[in-house]
């Protein structure tokens, strides 16, 4: 018997992600050593020393369950952004917001709309649900947001990815254009902004998406501790939403989806300006990445 026939036809459908391949797999495969991975980047410089005291203080409490709520975290999320509680959610690293919007807001026979050369994972979280994914063809290996729109309104979607910066691609949308898509988007389509790597953007291009929220409640907007705070390891996201949205997309996450050592660290990077914009991106510690990916 072939079991997996026995799951419906869509999951069968989906092509398995391939993660990069770590870097002792590849040293013992090739026979080098020192070998410098990009492919995922990763903060080579590591996390805040704050957040390794922080991980280090809550091995302590190892055998209870964690915050199911994430109050802590949520707590300093919410004073540093403006934004209540109950209009944020948190996850296993931001691969859980995209899919926990998918859960709640996507079914079978539903569409979601997204870019050619986008992240992996949006076909992905779409394929699961059984809803089917409408890919954009690109510019320049960026979102043809004027395409996008027009995708997902003739199409009826109920849910928009967009990535800025573009991953893999690297590709940067201005904040007056991503501003004028949620304008002329219907307010009954999700827009799932997808910040991963928001931290990396120079000063000149930087934007701050959350005052958004309060004018377009179809937002989602999710972020990660994995890049630029350098929790990788950890799998910390979290994501920003109408309270009614984030109400869904709380419901469909699993009780005890962010450990109590990620939440720990996680909030001692928040709270430690040093943690992203003084002690990861100095120009001092931007010539040490360099120095290190040479």
């Amino acid at each position: 018997m072939n079991y997996s026939e026995l799951a419906p036809p869509y999951i069968r459908a989906i092509a398995p992600y391939q993660p990069g391949k770590p870097i002792s797999e590849l040293e013992r495969e090739l026979g080098i050593s020192g070998i410098v991975k990009l492919a995922s980047n990763e903060n080579p410089l590591g996390c805040s020393p704050l957040a390794m005291a922080a991980m280090q203080g809550a091995l302590k409490s190892i055998a209870l369950y964690p915050d199911g709520n994430g109050f802590e975290l949520k707590d300093a999320l919410s004073k540093r952004y403006g934004v209540e509680h109950a209009s944020i959610v948190l996850g296993n690293g931001s691969n859980d917001m995209l899919e926990l919007a998918a859960r709640a807001f996507l079914s079978v026979g539903d569409k979601a709309v997204y870019s050619d050369h986008a992240f992996a994972v949006y076909p992905l979280a779409t394929q699961a649900v059984g809803a089917t994914g409408i890919s954009v063809a690109a510019i320049n290996f960026g979102h043809d947001l004027k395409a996008m729109l027009k995708a997902a309104v003739e199409q009826q979607a109920k849910l928009v990815f967009i990535a800025n910066p573009n991953n893999p691609t690297g590709t940067f949308l201005k904040a007056e254009d991503l501003l004028a898509f949620l304008r002329a988007l219907p307010a009954n389509i999700l827009v799932v902004l997808d910040e991963a790597y928001n931290e990396y953007l120079p000063v000149e291009c930087r934007y701050d998406s959350v005052p958004w929220l309060r004018d377009f409640p179809n937002l989602i907007i999710s972020r990660t501790f994995s890049k630029a705070y350098g929790l990788a390891g950890l799998r910390v996201g979290y994501a920003f939403a109408n309270a009614q949205v984030a109400d869904m997309m709380n419901r469909v996450r699993q009780p005890f989806n962010v450990n109590s050592v990620a939440q720990a660290a996680a909030v001692a990077a928040h709270r430690s300006r040093r943690a992203c914009t003084g002690w990861g991106w100095s120009s001092s510690r931007r010539s040490a990445i360099l120095s290190v990916s040479k």
